[in-house]
Protein backbone atom coordinates (compact mmCIF):
# COMPACT_ATOMS: atom_id res chain seq x y z
CA UNK A 1 0.00 0.00 0.00
CA UNK A 2 3.32 2.67 0.78
CA UNK A 3 4.50 2.14 -2.53
CA UNK A 4 1.38 3.13 -4.49
CA UNK A 5 1.16 6.10 -2.42
CA UNK A 6 4.51 6.96 -3.02
CA UNK A 7 4.56 6.24 -6.85
CA UNK A 8 1.11 8.75 -6.62
CA UNK A 9 2.96 11.04 -5.02
CA UNK A 10 5.95 11.09 -7.48
CA UNK A 11 3.14 11.03 -10.71
CA UNK A 12 2.20 14.46 -8.67
CA UNK A 13 5.26 15.92 -8.44
CA UNK A 14 6.02 14.99 -12.10
CA UNK A 15 2.69 16.55 -13.13
CA UNK A 16 4.19 19.90 -11.33
CA UNK A 17 7.17 19.66 -12.88
CA UNK A 18 5.88 19.48 -16.19
CA UNK A 19 3.96 22.71 -15.29
CA UNK A 20 7.01 24.42 -14.02
CA UNK A 21 8.68 23.66 -16.72
CA UNK A 22 6.18 25.42 -19.21
CA UNK A 23 6.70 28.35 -16.85
CA UNK A 24 10.33 28.43 -17.52
CA UNK A 25 9.75 27.95 -21.12
CA UNK A 26 7.37 31.27 -20.64
CA UNK A 27 10.08 33.15 -18.42
CA UNK A 28 12.67 32.99 -21.20
CA UNK A 29 10.75 34.67 -23.90
CA UNK A 30 9.01 37.26 -21.06
CA UNK A 31 13.29 38.26 -20.37
CA UNK A 32 13.91 38.39 -23.92
CA UNK A 33 10.45 40.61 -25.18
CA UNK A 34 10.97 43.01 -21.62
CA UNK A 35 7.49 42.35 -20.60
CA UNK A 36 8.10 42.70 -16.72
CA UNK A 37 4.09 42.70 -16.02
CA UNK A 38 3.68 38.94 -17.21
CA UNK A 39 7.13 37.78 -16.15
CA UNK A 40 5.83 39.09 -12.17
CA UNK A 41 2.62 37.24 -12.87
CA UNK A 42 4.14 34.37 -13.86
CA UNK A 43 6.46 33.96 -11.25
CA UNK A 44 3.61 34.18 -8.44
CA UNK A 45 2.34 30.64 -10.76
CA UNK A 46 5.89 29.39 -10.24
CA UNK A 47 5.91 30.17 -6.25
CA UNK A 48 2.29 28.56 -5.52
CA UNK A 49 3.56 25.47 -7.71
CA UNK A 50 7.05 25.39 -5.93
CA UNK A 51 5.24 25.92 -2.19
CA UNK A 52 2.55 22.87 -3.82
CA UNK A 53 5.99 20.63 -5.07
CA UNK A 54 7.36 21.30 -1.26
CA UNK A 55 4.34 20.04 0.57
CA UNK A 56 4.31 17.18 -1.88
CA UNK A 57 7.56 16.09 -1.33
CA UNK A 58 7.01 16.50 2.94
CA UNK A 59 4.61 13.65 2.20
CA UNK A 60 6.97 11.64 0.15
CA UNK A 61 9.54 11.47 3.01
CA UNK A 62 6.79 10.63 5.73
CA UNK A 63 5.79 7.91 3.15
CA UNK A 64 9.35 6.37 2.50
CA UNK A 65 10.28 6.86 6.01
CA UNK A 66 7.29 4.69 7.36
CA UNK A 67 8.32 2.70 3.85
CA UNK A 68 11.91 1.99 5.31
CA UNK A 69 10.64 1.15 9.22
CA UNK A 70 8.54 -1.18 8.03
CA UNK A 71 10.48 -3.09 5.67
CA UNK A 72 13.53 -2.50 8.79
CA UNK A 73 15.83 -0.26 6.84
CA UNK A 74 18.20 1.79 8.42
CA UNK A 75 18.04 4.71 5.24
CA UNK A 76 14.82 6.89 6.47
CA UNK A 77 14.51 8.56 2.85
CA UNK A 78 14.24 5.94 0.30
CA UNK A 79 15.09 6.67 -2.97
CA UNK A 80 13.00 5.69 -6.20
CA UNK A 81 15.72 3.50 -7.02
CA UNK A 82 15.66 1.58 -4.18
CA UNK A 83 12.25 1.23 -3.59
CA UNK A 84 11.97 -0.39 -7.28
CA UNK A 85 14.98 -2.47 -5.95
CA UNK A 86 12.84 -3.91 -3.21
CA UNK A 87 9.89 -4.22 -4.97
CA UNK A 88 9.30 -7.82 -6.11
CA UNK A 89 6.45 -7.10 -8.69
CA UNK A 90 8.13 -6.66 -11.59
CA UNK A 91 4.88 -3.73 -13.17
CA UNK A 92 5.50 -2.13 -10.23
CA UNK A 93 9.73 -1.82 -10.41
CA UNK A 94 8.76 -1.22 -14.19
CA UNK A 95 6.81 2.14 -13.80
CA UNK A 96 8.97 3.01 -10.91
CA UNK A 97 12.13 2.97 -12.92
CA UNK A 98 10.43 4.81 -15.80
CA UNK A 99 9.61 7.56 -13.55
CA UNK A 100 12.71 7.85 -12.04
CA UNK A 101 14.01 8.58 -15.45
CA UNK A 102 11.17 10.72 -16.47
CA UNK A 103 11.67 12.99 -13.48
CA UNK A 104 15.32 12.90 -13.66
CA UNK A 105 15.27 13.84 -17.07
CA UNK A 106 12.60 16.95 -15.96
CA UNK A 107 15.35 18.28 -13.57
CA UNK A 108 18.60 18.52 -15.88
CA UNK A 109 15.70 20.48 -18.55
CA UNK A 110 14.82 22.72 -15.21
CA UNK A 111 18.23 23.48 -14.43
CA UNK A 112 19.14 24.18 -17.93
CA UNK A 113 16.19 26.49 -18.03
CA UNK A 114 17.18 28.33 -14.77
CA UNK A 115 20.89 28.64 -15.55
CA UNK A 116 19.63 30.17 -18.95
CA UNK A 117 17.19 32.64 -17.51
CA UNK A 118 19.30 33.55 -14.58
CA UNK A 119 22.01 34.60 -17.44
CA UNK A 120 19.37 36.19 -19.45
CA UNK A 121 18.30 38.47 -16.38
CA UNK A 122 22.17 39.03 -16.16
CA UNK A 123 22.63 40.82 -19.24
CA UNK A 124 18.91 42.42 -19.29
CA UNK A 125 20.08 44.17 -16.14
CA UNK A 126 23.60 44.96 -17.14
CA UNK A 127 22.11 46.68 -20.50
CA UNK A 128 20.06 48.73 -17.90
CA UNK A 129 22.76 49.76 -16.40
CA UNK A 130 24.41 50.73 -19.03
CA UNK A 131 21.57 52.75 -20.47
CA UNK A 132 21.47 53.99 -17.73
CA UNK A 133 25.25 55.82 -17.04
CA UNK A 134 24.70 56.99 -21.04
CA UNK A 135 21.21 58.73 -20.03
CA UNK A 136 22.42 60.03 -16.50
CA UNK A 137 26.18 60.92 -17.57
CA UNK A 138 25.87 64.45 -17.37
CA UNK A 139 28.69 65.19 -19.52
CA UNK A 140 30.90 62.65 -21.84
CA UNK A 141 34.37 61.23 -20.43
CA UNK A 142 37.66 61.92 -22.72
CA UNK A 143 40.88 60.08 -23.40
CA UNK A 144 39.11 57.27 -24.96
CA UNK A 145 40.79 56.14 -28.36
CA UNK A 146 38.82 56.05 -31.38
CA UNK A 147 38.98 54.00 -34.48
CA UNK A 148 41.40 56.89 -36.00
CA UNK A 149 43.26 56.87 -32.92
CA UNK A 150 42.14 60.49 -32.15
CA UNK A 151 40.67 61.13 -28.27
CA UNK A 152 36.87 60.75 -28.22
CA UNK A 153 34.41 61.80 -26.20
CA UNK A 154 32.49 58.72 -25.30
CA UNK A 155 30.50 57.53 -22.37
CA UNK A 156 32.09 55.39 -19.48
CA UNK A 157 31.03 51.74 -19.82
CA UNK A 158 30.85 49.08 -18.08
CA UNK A 159 32.03 46.73 -20.61
CA UNK A 160 29.02 45.21 -21.76
CA UNK A 161 29.63 47.10 -25.05
CA UNK A 162 32.98 47.16 -27.18
CA UNK A 163 34.07 50.83 -26.99
CA UNK A 164 34.33 50.71 -30.94
CA UNK A 165 30.70 49.74 -31.52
Amino acid sequence: MDVKVIIDIFAEERDILIRLLSISEQQKALIIKGDVKSLGSLLETEAVLSNELGKLEEKRVIHTGALAERLGRSARNLTLKQIAGMTEDPGVKGKLLALRSELSEMLRKQKRYNRTNQELLKRKKNYINVMLGVLLQEEPIGSTYDCNGSIGNRYQSTGLFNQSV
